[in-house]
């Protein structure tokens, strides 16, 4: 499953204030840090075999511009 893959890779981060809400179409991911606060939308299917490279990699470069 995506999200444990992601919880994995937040962690890493160190992340420590995030959590996954399922929306409608899509899980999102709220991130945060330093009293900041932003939301990742996140694949709802892993039907594309670069669906979970893409979200690690967009999720770092979030977290990065946040630091």
């Amino acid at each position: 499953m995506i999200a444990r893959e992601i919880v994995t890779e937040l962690e890493r981060l160190g992340v420590p204030d995030y959590s996954i809400e399922r929306g409608r179409k899509h899980p999102k991911l709220r991130i945060n840090v330093n009293g900041a606060s932003k939301i990742y939308v996140l694949p709802g299917t892993s039907s594309d075999h670069r669906a979970l490279r893409n979200a690690i990699c967009g999720i770092r470069r979030l977290v990065k511009g946040m630091a």
